[in-house]
């Protein structure tokens, strides 16, 4: 537990009523005043079954008695088809994020552990559905890694067996509800647990234990496989691209790990074996003047020379009116991009120019020229951007500098001519977000 989460956290512990989480409230209240965190109830009402509301009632008093804070969430949930489940489940964790915690502590055991590595394994799932699951995670893939506000998923009891958790609930004489639900075996789940489980069980003794064992096996083998793939995209990579050709250089399967890896760590949901060998043909067998473009549910994922990176969607109504800038450190720009301004001497537009005219920050509408080389002829824009090999989808967002009705700079190509600093003399950097390091054009 304190090795998960941070003394001082919040740690809301998801409330069914259940046995499993009656007890794992029990606990937390225990260890939460020498671990130095700060123990809430959260009851998620998904409205399924006609006792919902005596269920969320019971928890309220049981958390009352106790002096826990106590929260109730009511989520919409269709209830129909066979994927209900999942939809609860949905709804659930976005209650969770809701929450205001630190940490959502869940009180899955040892048999759901077992349960989940069969589910997975029925379904034909890769190795990190075999590892089923983990005993702290985030909430949510796509949170940023060094996000202090990041809300981890924490279960405390996966070592745990169900029969060790109804005794120590017993000897305690606490009270909990049962779920209907869990004895419907159309659900897959309770179908394993009522009736599969039971019976190899006749031949196979201690078979929960085993199935657990080997989730935490198939986990090892699984986090080896992120270290690989981590490596091999940090290998191939530069920024937040991948270089196409060292990656296919690694061979079928490092390729498709590393694809996978660099994917969900960017926040998509891990997409299977099959889909992401594809993915990888079909960005491979491009030909060499293509851009191809995978759409994926928060990005898609393009191909630009020898080149991959994700790309957000980003609607064409993005264009704004040209901003005044007035010696601003940081602006805000309307794709959500920052542009940042570093006084200096002798890099950068010269200070005396910026002084002399209007200077504002507008959008690329085509037809822009530069000249880059004091001697130089004046150059396309756009020629300047390929050149650069500045990906077309990029080129469409870049943010301009103008002194007047002259462009001064632009991301990628530098500081027209004309308005360079000369050698000592007082001037302004820009720079655009994070493609660029600072200094680095102009």
């Amino acid at each position: 537990m304190s090795a998960s989460v941070a003394p001082g956290s919040t740690v809301a512990l998801g409330l069914s009523g259940g046995v499993d989480s009656i007890v794992l409230l029990a606990l937390l209240r225990r260890v939460a005043p020498r671990c130095g965190l700060e123990v809430q109830a959260l009851h998620v009402n998904h409205g399924l079954s006609p006792h919902a509301s005596d269920w969320e009632r019971f928890c309220r008093a049981h958390c009352a008695r106790r002096r826990v804070p106590f929260k109730a969430m009511r989520v919409d949930v269709a209830g129909e088809g066979a994927n209900v489940e999942a939809q609860a489940r949905a709804a659930r964790y976005r209650a969770f994020a809701r929450s205001g915690a630190q940490a959502i502590a869940l009180a899955h055991h040892r048999d759901d552990q077992a349960e989940t590595l069969l589910i997975n394994l029925l379904r034909g799932s890769g190795v990190h559905g075999l590892a089923a699951m983990a005993a702290a995670r985030p909430l949510s893939a796509r949170q940023e890694a060094g996000d202090a506000s990041r809300v981890r998923i924490i279960r405390p009891l996966l070592g745990v067996s169900r029969l060790e958790l109804v005794r120590y609930a017993r000897a305690r004489r606490l009270r909990w509800i049962e779920d209907e639900s869990n004895l419907d075996t159309r659900f897959a789940r309770n179908f394993l647990r009522l009736q599969v489980l039971p019976l190899i069980e006749r031949r196979f003794a201690g078979v929960r234990e085993a199935l657990a064992r080997s989730a935490a096996h198939v986990r090892e083998a699984a986090s080896l496989l992120d270290e690989i793939a981590a490596a091999d995209c940090a290998a191939s990579g530069e920024g937040d691209r991948l270089d196409l050709r060292r990656v296919c250089a690694l061979g079928e399967a490092r390729a498709t790990n590393a694809l996978r890896h660099w994917l969900t760590s960017r926040g998509e949901a891990p997409p299977g074996l099959a889909r992401t060998r594809e993915m990888l043909r079909q960005l491979a067998s491009a030909k060499a003047d293509a851009q191809p473009a995978i759409d994926l549910e928060h990005f898609s994922v393009r191909r630009f020379r020898d080149w991959i990176e994700c790309v957000a969607p980003e609607p064409l109504a993005l264009e704004y009116e040209p901003l005044r800038w007035s010696g601003e450190r940081l602006m805000h720009l309307a794709d959500g991009t920052l542009l940042t301004a570093t006084p200096g001497r002798g890099r950068g537009i010269g200070a005396e120019h910026l002084g002399a005219r209007a200077v504002t920050i507008r959008r690329r509408r085509g037809g822009e020229r530069m000249r880059v080389a004091p001697n130089g002829a004046s150059r396309t824009l756009k020629n300047l951007l390929r050149e650069s090999g500045v990906a077309p989808w990029v080129r469409l967002r870049i943010p301009l500098v103008y002194c007047g009705e002259r462009l001064a700079w632009a991301p990628f190509v530098g500081v027209a001519a004309e308005f360079r600093a000369a050698a000592g003399e007082p001037s302004w950097q820009f720079c655009w977000g994070q493609v660029e390091p600072p200094g680095r054009f102009g």
